[in-house]
C-alpha cells in the first residue's frame, strides 16, 4: 500500500502527514513480518547463515517503531487541534 496524495490533498497538511507516516508505519511492519517469516523458515531447515537477516529484521522492526511514535505524536496533535478548533 502506498499513500495516494491525490485521496488526501483535500485534507489539512497535518493530517496528510499522519496518513504518510501511517502506510510508513504499515510499510515497515509488513517488512518485519515478511522478514521473520524467512528466519523462521531458515531456522526450521537449520541453515546457519540467517544473522544478516536477523539484522535487517531488527532494523525494520526499529524503523516501525520509530514510525509508530511518530504516528502517535501526529495523531495526539491533530486530536488537540480538533480539540481546541471545537471550543471556539
Amino acid at each position: 500500500m502506498c499513500c495516494n496524495c491525490q485521496d488526501i490533498a483535500y485534507v489539512s497538511p497535518e493530517y496528510s502527514e499522519f496518513i504518510r507516516e501511517y502506510y510508513k508505519f504499515q510499510k515497515y511492519c509488513l517488512q518485519t513480518s515478511q522478514l521473520l517469516r524467512v528466519i523462521n523458515i531458515l531456522i526450521e531447515s537449520r541453515n546457519t547463515q540467517i544473522f544478516g537477516l536477523y539484522t535487517q529484521a531488527v532494523e525494520t522492526h526499529i524503523a516501525a517503531i520509530s514510525a509508530f511514535i511518530q504516528l502517535v505524536a501526529l495523531h495526539e496533535m491533530l486530536v488537540q487541534k480538533s480539540w481546541n478548533s471545537s471550543d471556539g
